[in-house]
């Protein structure tokens, strides 16, 4: 695995709660939260990543001048009434059986998202420049980001089972990521979708899943992109929220291994998702 090492970043991060960033986003840390051995790999592309902390490690989360932030990234919120204030969340993925000793500093970066009222549709969203990418200039590049989503939606008791209503899960919650020309995620050209119903090699997506379940898909997304450098430096953003008003509908969104690699792809894009592994969490941990 690709870590930074910032030895001195090591003591900050024994708070829970700090306050802070330039988006003034609350960050919190999820200790309930884990993962499998499979998502916590590494591609073998990530040591030839082009952009920097597209893994969120621990030692990757660092203290700033308005509080705790994932080295390199830039967060922000929409300022829109009637949707509790969105947090980034330090995740940890090192709780699954033996895989916390080999792996004790991966984390994700999480953004969670609630509406208490409030109308229309609510995104949080981060970004981070591509220093790299702008002095190989222009070309098609190959990028990896995995995902995964979960929550509380409507749900209503059925014989002995729990039916969670669709419309306020697979038609609300909703991810991306795309390049822009600065931190302004209005700058980005196109919006590509994180999550997809159906994989590459057939089997349904379960994405997103309830609070309940305690454990999801983790979503890769493959592909080969072209990223202009043309004007100066660009910048890959996150995009995640709900695109309806569903009153009392919460969504954590988990981000990982996020890569950019220099490639000699041909012009044809390929794309495709794939169930990189499990995570899970658990039920009752405060929001």
């Amino acid at each position: 695995m690709n870590k930074l090492r910032i030895a001195f970043v090591l003591a900050l991060l024994l708070g829970l709660f700090v306050v802070g960033t330039a988006s003034a986003l609350e960050i919190v840390s999820y200790e309930d939260t884990g993962a499998d051995n499979t998502v916590k790999d590494w591609s073998e592309a990530g040591e030839s990543s082009l952009m920097c902390n597209g893994n969120f490690d621990a030692e990757t989360w660092v203290e700033g001048e308005d509080g705790t932030f994932p080295l390199c990234w830039n967060v922000w919120e929409d300022s829109k009434s009637g949707w509790e204030s969105a947090h980034l969340a330090q995740m940890n993925y090192a709780a699954i059986g033996d895989t916390a000793e080999e792996f004790p500093m991966d984390d994700a970066m999480g953004i969670f998202v609630r509406n208490v009222g409030g109308k229309g549709p609510f995104y949080a969203g981060a970004s981070t420049a591509l220093d790299q990418v702008a002095a190989l200039g222009s070309n098609y590049y190959w990028v990896e980001v995995q995902a995964t989503m979960w929550g509380g939606y409507p749900q209503i008791q059925f014989n002995n089972s729990i039916l969670t209503f669709k419309d306020g899960m697979y038609g609300n919650s909703v991810a991306f990521y795309g390049f822009g020309t600065s931190e302004d995620p209005d700058t980005v050209g196109e919006w590509r979708e994180l999550f997809h119903d159906e994989y590459d090699y057939g089997e349904p997506g379960i994405v997103p899943c309830a609070n309940p379940w305690e454990e999801c898909i983790q979503v890769g997304r493959y592909e080969t992109v072209w990223i202009d450098a043309e004007e100066g430096t660009p910048y890959l953003h996150i995009m995640a929220g709900q695109k309806f008003d569903t009153n009392n509908v919460w969504t954590v969104f988990g981000f990982d291994n996020i890569l950019v690699v220099e490639t000699n792809a041909e012009v044809e894009d390929f794309s495709g998702w794939w169930n990189v592994g499990d995570t899970t969490w658990d039920e009752e941990a405060a929001r």
